[in-house]
């Protein structure tokens, strides 16, 4: 069985830009690797060698950088030594963690309120000699729809998840909204819009590890659906509508707790 014997103090290199340290190397000699296997074999054993760090490892007295990467070659002039290079790199840079980006912008919506959640409406006095005796001196009084400007926030989280059915996961995400409090809103402010996924390793023998980027979309007023009753003759919102009657909300939309996979978000 091959054993290690870590040479960090000969070969460690640390990066730092900024005053951050953002990149750490550490070197491992791995001896006793029996000669009678294959020179490939002989690789992955000593990757596999208890002691050697694995990916998510944090490093030695730095809990902010973490392995992400391993690179392993034969010693000089040896068969059964090879010399494992981990990489580690600062948590937030890592796939084996969600990192999020996003932005705001503003996007056009219709509405029947005001910013105060007032309804609209206008009113129209007709002229006492208008043609239509059904309108002659009578005022109407009608809602009304406005186009408006609301911010939008997107968020966009990327990292990887070790998974048999990507599409699975996929379809258990778009088309829901938060269950729970997340990203400093209440429930059903927050929909998860779009979810894409790439093969990292599927070979024999290997992890099934998907690269996952999910899209989330934050309404103003929240995702839940209303209905408004329209006054035929005007095509527009009847005014004075009552909440439960004249205005309904409904579902449409699934939930989950974005918590489970996105914490702390």
């Amino acid at each position: 069985m091959a054993v290690t014997s870590d040479i960090q103090v000969q070969e460690i290199e640390l990066t730092e830009s900024e005053g951050v340290q953002n990149a750490l190397e550490r070197k491992y000699l791995v001896d006793n690797i029996s000669s009678a296997t294959s020179d490939t074999r002989r690789l992955t054993t000593a990757l596999a060698t208890a002691g050697v760090p694995v990916a998510g490892n944090t490093a030695p007295g730095n809990t902010n950088l973490i392995c992400t990467g391993r690179r392993v070659r034969m010693a000089p002039d040896s068969t059964t030594k090879a010399i494992v290079t981990c990489t580690y790199v600062p948590v937030a840079q890592s796939k084996s963690t969600f990192l999020f980006s996003g932005g705001t912008s503003l996007g056009q919506t219709v509405t029947q309120n005001d910013i105060y959640g007032n309804q609209l409406s206008c009113s129209h006095t007709w002229p006492a000699d208008d043609p239509d005796p059904e309108y002659a001196s009578e005022t109407f009084t009608q809602g009304a729809n406005a186009s408006v400007l609301v911010p939008s926030t997107t968020l966009t989280a990327t990292g990887t998840l070790d998974v048999d059915y990507p599409d699975a996961v996929s379809r258990g995400y778009v088309g829901t909204t938060n269950l729970t409090y997340w990203a400093g809103d209440e429930p059903g402010y927050w929909m998860c819009t779009r979810c894409d996924f790439e093969n990292l390793a599927a070979g024999y023998g290997q992890t099934k590890r998907w690269a996952f980027t999910f899209e989330f979309q934050h309404k103003i007023d929240g995702w839940a659906q209303k209905i408004w009753y329209t006054d035929p003759r005007t095509g527009e919102p009847a005014p004075d509508l009552v909440d439960g009657t004249g205005i309904k909300s409904f579902l449409w939309y699934g939930e989950s707790d974005f918590n489970i996979l996105f914490p702390n978000t």
